[in-house]
């Protein structure tokens, strides 16, 4: 019998998105020290993708909860861009995380399609990470039914 989702901590997007914050403080830990002001900011930008799937796991009103993953996933946009930063400075090989980022937006398409009740995906297919690309939201992924509400 399947194990019933009862808190943000038992979704595996949850998990994802926590796991990337944890990486993010170790890496930013070796960054330049001139370059506080970046590791800050990868810092409090993950932490608010886990915080606003947490907050939004928690919402009743469907409205709240697509807002809050949406605000997740723009949040994930940000943190993409500034790995790409990292990555491009040299200061650390981000390219791992930034695939990391990849899968836990489309897993958020996927709560964000369960709350609204789409049964088709519809989006963009992505693209290879070893390039500078384009961080485009994919509703293609499929997501694990445990995920759901």
């Amino acid at each position: 019998m399947e194990e019933r989702i009862q808190t943000f901590l038992d979704l595996n997007v949850w998990k994802k998105a926590h796991q990337l914050v944890l990486n993010i403080y170790k890496i930013t830990a070796d960054f330049p020290s001139q370059e506080h002001s970046l590791a800050d900011q990868l810092k409090r930008t993950s932490s608010a993708v886990a915080a606003a799937i947490c907050e939004g796991f928690q919402k009743r009103n469907k409205q709240d909860k697509v807002r809050l993953y949406n605000d997740a996933q723009s949040a994930l946009n940000d943190v993409y861009y500034l790995l790409l930063l990292t990555r491009d400075l040299k200061y650390y090989d981000t390219t791992v995380f930034m695939e990391n980022a990849h899968e836990i937006q489309k897993m958020i398409s996927g709560l964000v399609r369960s709350v609204m009740g789409l049964a088709k995906s519809v989006g963009f297919k992505s693209s290879d990470h070893s390039e500078v690309q384009q961080f485009t939201p994919s509703l293609s992924s499929e997501v694990d039914e445990n995920e759901l509400l």
